[in-house]
Parts: structure tokens; C-alpha cells; sequence
């Protein structure tokens, strides 16, 4: 019962942003997905499920040979990537929805894999990944566009996590002033020892960066977010276009999830030099649940 695991990923270019995420909180799957035009500023389409566990599998490990899926309630995904090979096929299937994409590993940075104690729960072990070079076609809402120069990301998190859980996220990976780049920032969670998830990658190597803080209105997801790092490498400010939620209070669980969807602006410093950062695509999260 304490066993939860996901795969969330997301791909875009200067275009267009689409989000998916399937969730095994192991007496029960969840999956979503949705799709912002980021030129437009707008939200096309919101979609997500609940079911039995018996419709979800999230994995036991997140890069070759790993076959990640949901299906049911109307909303099918799959992420897969086969032995010996360098490329993840993601396939999204909805109500005017349809994702089929190719995101590459070839030239990518490493991953940031963390193995971490959780208070209240044994272990979480997390896998980021940014820099994929994606491609393909998102079709939503009557809205058909061909993936060119985009990027793409993924989550895979598996543990035995604390029966109430509650943190702040926030992840990106795109391209500033020609440069690769990509940023991973939690608060509330990973969190024990000198580790943490919070890193940035700057031209294929990871940055490790300090503990992060996340300043926004709860009750206003949709207003700007203000997120630092303690050893002032990260001042960022995101710019909320749309928000994927979901409250719901089964008597046994409860949960609050937010996850909004949009764009940072600010710097970040590395090595002495800051970095401008200007409508680098990605999301925010504020999740609390009592699983």
C-alpha cells in the first residue's frame, strides 16, 4: 500500500506544450494529459481518468526496454522504449486528443537519478530527464501540429512513499540564446541529506543547485510563481497559461493537485556567467495527498 510509481513526460517547441502522465498509487491508477498552445497563451485540451490498478503500468525501470501504460475511462497512453535502442515512442489517445511522438536519447544529457530516504515512507528512487529531441504530431481540439526542433522530458518516480505526501515542483527543458537547457526544482520532497533532485543542465552537463523555494498563491495557481534556489543560482518567475487539477476525497485518500502549465522568465548563474532565461516552456506543481 505504500508502493506509488508514475511516468510523466512532456514535449514542446515554440509552438505548442503537451503534458501525460500515468500514476500507480497501487489500489488505484490515474492518468492525464493536455495540450497549450503556447503562442496563443491558451489551454486546447484537458483530459484524465481514474480506475482499477489492473489499467495502469508504470515500470520497474525508465529506460531500455521500458513499457510504461495506461488505458481506460477513455484516455490511453504509452511510453516504450525498446532494448538497444536510443528512442522513446510515446502514443496519447483521447477526446480530440492524439499524441504520436519520438523523443530521442542519442544526444541528450545524462539523467539525474536519485535514491533518497523518505520520512514516513522507506525509499523513492526518481529519474529526471531533459534534452530529448522530439518529433512527431499533436493533434487537439482540431488543432494539427508537426513537432520541428522540439525538446522533450520525463519524470519516472517509483518508492515507498509516506502516507501523506506534499510538495512543490517544478521542471523545464528547451533551448535560451541557442543553448540546451533544462531545470528540475522540489520543495518538500528528496529533500533528506546533502542530495537532492534540484539541479540544472546546462549544455549536457548536470548543475547541481541549492534547496528550492516556491512563492505563489495557492488559492491563484494561475498568478505568476516566483521559485529561488538558497545559493542564489535560480530567480525565476513562471508564467501560468493553463492548470491541470484534480481535488478529490475518497474518505481513505484525499489529494490536492495542481499542476499549472506555461513558461519561465528570469536567470539562472552558473560558473560565474548568468544565463537569461525567456519563455523556456515547462510546469509547476503543488500536490498534497493522503494516499
Amino acid at each position: 500500500m505504500h508502493g506509488k510509481s508514475w511516468r510523466w513526460g512532456m514535449v514542446a517547441d515554440e509552438r505548442i506544450m503537451a503534458v501525460f502522465c500515468l500514476v500507480d498509487v497501487g489500489y488505484a491508477a490515474n492518468a492525464f494529459a493536455f495540450v497549450v498552445d503556447l503562442a496563443e497563451r491558451r489551454m486546447l485540451v484537458d483530459r484524465t481518468a481514474l480506475g482499477m490498478p489492473w489499467l495502469v503500468r508504470a515500470g520497474e525501470a525508465p529506460n531500455e526496454g521500458s513499457d510504461a501504460r495506461f488505458d481506460g475511462g477513455g484516455l490511453h497512453i504509452r511510453i516504450s522504449r525498446a532494448r538497444g535502442a536510443t528512442a522513446y515512442g510515446v502514443t496519447v489517445r483521447g477526446k480530440d486528443l492524439e499524441i504520436d511522438a519520438e523523443l530521442d536519447a542519442l544526444d541528450a544529457p545524462a539523467e539525474l537519478t536519485l535514491i533518497a530516504p523518505i520520512p514516513g515512507g522507506p525509499l523513492n528512487v526518481t529519474q529526471k530527464t531533459t534534452g530529448l529531441a522530439a518529433r512527431g504530431t499533436i493533434r487537439a481540439a482540431g488543432t494539427v501540429h508537426d513537432l520541428t526542433n522540439g525538446f522533450g522530458g520525463f519524470d519516472y518516480t517509483n518508492g515507498l512513499l509516506a502516507r501523506h505526501t506534499a510538495w512543490q515542483w517544478g521542471f523545464a527543458t528547451g533551448a535560451v540564446e541557442g543553448r540546451a537547457i533544462g531545470l528540475n526544482l522540489v520543495a518538500g520532497f528528496n529533500e533528506a541529506g546533502a542530495a537532492s533532485e534540484n539541479a540544472l543542465w546546462l549544455d549536457g552537463s548536470i548543475v547541481p543547485v541549492g534547496r528550492a523555494r516556491f512563492v505563489f498563491d495557492p488559492a491563484k495557481p494561475l498568478e505568476p510563481w516566483h521559485i529561488t534556489t538558497e545559493d542564489a543560482s535560480v530567480d525565476l518567475e513562471f508564467r501560468p497559461i493553463g492548470s491541470h487539477r484534480e481535488d478529490r476525497n475518497l474518505v481513505a485518500a484525499r489529494s490536492h493537485f495542481v499542476q499549472a502549465v506555461g513558461t519561465f522568465e528570469g536567470h539562472v548563474r552558473h560558473a560565474g556567467a548568468t544565463i537569461r532565461v525567456a519563455g523556456l516552456p515547462g510546469v509547476v506543481e503543488d500536490q498534497d495527498v493522503l494516499w
